[in-house]
């Protein structure tokens, strides 16, 4: 279980403010797409995320948005919000990620990977060895595939709170109340 163990928690991304980044030496912010920046079946930014978003660039942070879904999906949706993305990134195997991190010559120790599954974002991220911050779904409508795999989320998350490990995150902003 110590490589599902997040290094911060979240309600969600949008209690995440900028100060948040700062303090930890973070300069890029790689968010999961379904289901944490947006629900799944909103094919493009809400006005939430797009604040939010703002809000991090506007701070001199770098966002790239990091998706295991197709091309047209995160494509048009990062476009919309202005930066650049991941798709099919094929979380939880590394290769592909840190591809991307290396290749625009990032610092690991300056990255975190915000994401609402322990399986997926969790694991990556503790596979390549960047920070990691794990949210609650922000709907409890998931894709089909995401369905059998948040069921065991839901239990171990269970397991870490009982023991601990999930270290809570109290910011003073919440940009999901717009």
């Amino acid at each position: 279980m110590k490589n599902l163990i997040p290094d911060f928690y979240s309600k969600n991304i949008y209690c995440l403010n900028p100060n948040f980044f700062k303090m930890h030496n973070i300069k890029y912010v790689l968010c999961d797409l379904d289901n944490t920046l947006d629900a799944y079946y909103n094919k493009t930014p809400s006005d939430i995320s797009k604040n939010y978003i703002k809000s991090l660039l506007d701070a001199g942070l770098n966002v790239f948005v990091i998706s295991n879904n197709t091309k047209k999906r995160v494509d048009t949706y990062s476009k919309e919000l202005g930066v650049n993305y991941s798709y099919r990134t094929l979380k939880p195997l590394g290769f592909k990620l840190k591809r991307f991190l290396k290749k625009r010559k990032i610092n690991f120790d300056e990255v975190i990977l915000i994401g609402d599954q322990l399986y997926t974002d969790v694991k990556v991220a503790k596979k390549i060895g960047i920070k990691v911050c794990l949210t609650d779904p922000l709907v409890i409508r998931d894709q089909i595939y995401t369905r059998f795999a948040r069921k065991k989320d839901k239990k171990v998350r269970k397991r870490m709170e009982e023991l601990g490990q999930i270290k809570r995150i109290e910011s003073e902003v919440d940009y999901g109340k717009n």
